[in-house]
């Protein structure tokens, strides 16, 4: 069994090509199209990261990952920022609600997971995801 991620984010692009690396590199991919479904997704299935947008209808990035840090049942998923903002201010507010790193849209796709390596090492110290 492999790792499970969770890709929020309104743009089906962004999704399809962030779910194709994923997939690619051995994970089970879901996805959510808004905070509000992000938070449905992740309390119907066990995920073990989680990449979020910043901008979205119904419940923004920020807003979703306040919640998912403020439960103890999710608190411990690494959450990572995929967005188009660069707001060195928005970045320091993200990190201190607990997010575990941010990636700017646009990404290179070849080097997305290595660079999400980076920013949580823990969660590859098993290849196989547990």
């Amino acid at each position: 069994m492999g790792w499970n991620v969770l890709i929020v984010d309104d743009a089906v692009s962004v999704r399809w090509l962030v779910g194709k690396v994923f997939r690619q590199n051995g994970f089970h991919v879901f996805e959510a199209v808004n905070g509000l479904e992000g938070l449905k997704t992740l309390a119907a299935n066990k995920i073990d990261l989680i990449l979020v947008d910043l901008n979205m209808p119904e419940m923004n990035g920020m807003e979703f990952m306040t919640k998912v840090k403020l439960n103890p049942v999710y608190n411990g998923i690494p959450v990572i920022i995929i967005s188009g903002e660069s707001n060195p201010q928005l970045l320091e507010i993200a990190k201190q609600s607990g997010a575990a790193g941010w990636i700017i849209k646009p990404f290179n796709p070849e080097i997305l997971v290595d660079n999400i390596r980076d920013l949580v090492p823990t969660l590859f110290n098993d290849e196989n995801g547990t």
